[in-house]
């Protein structure tokens, strides 16, 4: 059986790793109730404490796909009310759903909400 939680988060963070001015704090196997960590946003290269502009939390999902699932554009994916009220008390998350077709790993598709404040009212 697939480890689906790791190959999502490593599909997240290799993603993030080749962004100059991110840096994601994203355990894989965390069990933390709401969130999977934290992505940081830095104003210049180097991930320089004075550098750092804020953080988001995130929460990352995956699910096995067939091939013809990755060609999707839009997927919807449900939420707990748990998990959005623990989100507004953030005051937002990015929400990530990683499709990935099993026999050949490399083809993942990654989908993402930014969840704001504002929005996270309207679904509650």
């Amino acid at each position: 059986m697939a480890d689906i939680e790791n190959i999502a988060v490593s599909a997240v963070t290799a993603v993030i790793a080749g962004a100059d001015y991110l840096k994601s704090y994203i355990a894989s196997g965390d069990k933390g109730p709401s969130f999977d960590g934290y992505i940081c946003g830095f104003t210049k290269k180097g991930y320089s404490k004075k550098n750092e502009k804020g953080r988001a939390p995130v929460q990352i999902k995956g699910r096995e796909s067939t091939a013809a699932d990755l060609l999707q554009e839009k997927i919807s994916y449900s939420v707990e009310v748990a998990d959005m009220k623990a989100f507004k008390r953030e005051c937002g998350a990015i929400f990530f759903v990683v499709l990935f077709f099993l026999f050949v790993l490399s083809y993942t598709k990654i989908f993402f909400n930014l969840l704001l404040l504002y929005d996270i009212n309207v679904f509650l």
